[in-house]
């Protein structure tokens, strides 16, 4: 019978062979028969069938989960890392296109799962038709079939153990560090104009040297970090600017007069670090030859500072927080007279003090700001707070560190928001009805500490008024104000290039059209 099956089923031609061989009263006793049959119900599998029938739909399926997970992970990870690389496709697009593949190999994989699992003896029970047709049967099968792609899928996740998760996160970053790099020496010389500009940094495989990243019109090279200005520069941390290199220590005819085997002769160089977190020197960035002969000058300088603090934030690892990386920049340079780059940059800085304090007076729609640093009265020795930039109408004055507002926010490091500030202790009517001489009357204040990196007070960052009356201060305003002062206070002993940063920040959220503070998203100071 079972041969007959199978050529009934197999070859539709035989079907007229088989007719042949009865005739019609035949015919009409085997209908009778199959009606018989046909009127009783079908015969539910017993328990040992359904048994078999859902492990038959277990192990295929475990194995085809297996195979399609295992595989999309493992041609994903191999297309984040190059495809996805070179053309900034995101992960998810190496995903799809790992599952694409997965799914190829598994149309040919099918059937050899399929037959390795009926020669492990897991097969289909000898069960009618009209069985399996029956919702115990289905259910069963359906339920083996969940059972083993889940647990295939979830065995298929191996290749996780031991894959580098993180790999293709490098490969993405390390190019667009590449990107920017080259971008950045591409554009360097025209900004600054100068001839040419090369960016070194130091070999982590062999520390006595430095390799080139970005050198735009010259060749790739390496450097001895013992010898030459960038050798000098990347093992002091100091920056140099050599006005005519033929009248220095440094002058290597062999190596100055065809620069890297180039047309280039070096008559005048700038040379600054770049510097990590630890400030230990990560590289180095070289100007070579002002245009027209001339020297680089201190606005040379400044600019070369916060460009090689740009630079550095590239290799900053991401989990670094906005404020750790903005810490650096205040050692991001010393000058080799040995004077501080806050003397150094004094007045720059001073006028973007200035223009912050007067966008947070715009942000925050206050009546007034002003922005006070600690500093030692010459004549005393005691230390006050003294006004380095304010609203246009105050003009600067001092304060002492033990009275009023800004003397309880100094000495106690606490942020203070005074939304009835006539009601409390430090309102004082002859000062603060006509506050300064500008007509205003305090009602509400607000104002925040700033601290060093070490948690010194440098000073108070104080707003006045909302112009709104009776809007008071609320909890955005002091989250925004202490974010700004808590940016500011890490640049009071830098170049200035971070307080470019948070300038351009408030402008935009002047800009902005859902008044939301956009970028300050740090840590803030303890407020409490």
């Amino acid at each position: 019978m079972g041969n007959m099956r199978t050529v009934l089923g197999d070859y539709p031609d035989s079907h007229g062979h088989f007719v042949n061989l009865f005739d019609t009263e035949q015919f009409k006793k085997l209908d009778a028969v199959c009606h018989e049959y046909m009127d009783q119900p079908v015969a539910v599998p017993t328990n040992d069938q359904l048994t078999m029938t859902f492990w038959a739909g277990v192990i295929p399926f475990l194995g085809f989960g297996f195979l399609d997970n295992a595989l999309m992970i493992l041609f994903g990870d191999v297309i984040d890392q190059s495809f996805c690389v070179v053309f900034g496709f995101s992960t998810l697009a190496a995903a799809a296109l790992g599952n694409t593949i997965s799914d190829f190999f598994g149309v040919f994989s099918g059937g050899a799962v399929e037959d390795l699992a009926q020669s492990a003896g897991f097969k289909v029970p000898e069960i009618s038709p009209g069985q399996r047709q029956l919702r115990i049967t289905r259910t069963a099968t359906a339920a083996g079939n969940s059972v083993g792609i889940i647990i295939g899928c979830l065995l298929g996740m191996a290749p996780l153990i031991w894959m580098d998760a993180d790999a293709a996160n490098r490969k993405k970053n390390e190019e667009r560090r590449k990107r920017v790099i080259l971008r950045a020496v591409e554009y360097l010389p025209d900004l600054l104009d100068a001839e040419a500009a090369v960016i070194m940094m130091v070999d982590p495989d062999r520390s006595d040297e430095l390799h080139s990243i970005g050198e735009g019109n010259l060749p790739s090279f390496r450097s001895d970090r013992s010898v030459g200005v960038m050798g000098q520069v990347s093992r002091t941390g100091k920056f140099m600017n050599i006005p005519d290199i033929k009248n220095s220590e440094f002058y290597n005819p062999a190596r100055h007069e065809q620069y890297q085997g180039t047309e280039l002769g070096v008559e005048s160089v700038l040379c600054m670090p770049i510097m990590d977190l630890e400030d230990n020197v990560m590289g180095v960035v070289e100007l070579i030859n002002k245009e027209g002969g001339g020297k680089f000058t201190e606005h040379d300088e400044a600019a070369l500072s916060a460009f090689c603090s740009h630079i550095a934030v590239q290799f900053f690892p991401d989990e670094q927080s906005f404020e750790s990386i903005l810490g650096f920049v205040r050692n991001q340079m010393t000058l080799p007279e040995g004077k501080s780059d806050k003397a150094y940059h004094s007045k720059q800085v001073d006028s973007l003090y200035e223009e912050v304090v007067k966008e947070v007076s715009k942000v925050l729609d206050v009546e007034a700001a002003a922005l006070l640093l600690l500093e030692t009265d010459p004549q005393t020795g005691d230390l006050e707070l003294v006004t380095r930039a304010t609203t246009d109408n105050l003009e600067p004055f001092k304060w002492p560190t033990n009275y009023g507002v800004l003397g309880a926010v100094c000495t106690g490091g606490k942020a203070i928001s005074a939304n009835d500030f006539q009601n409390t202790e430090w309102f004082d009517r002859n000062r603060h009805l006509n506050y300064r001489d500008t007509g205003i009357c305090v009602r509400e204040m607000l104002a925040v500490p700033m601290f060093d990196v070490n948690g010194s007070i440098l000073g108070v960052l104080e707003v006045i008024n909302k112009k709104n009356i009776g809007a008071g201060f609320n909890q955005k305003d002091l989250r925004m104000l202490t974010a700004v002062s808590s940016h500011i206070s890490l640049t009071v002993q830098g170049p200035g290039s971070s307080l470019r940063q948070i300038l351009h920040m408030v402008k935009q959220q002047t800009e902005s059209s859902d008044g939301e503070l956009n970028v300050l998203h740090g840590s803030f100071a303890s407020i409490k």
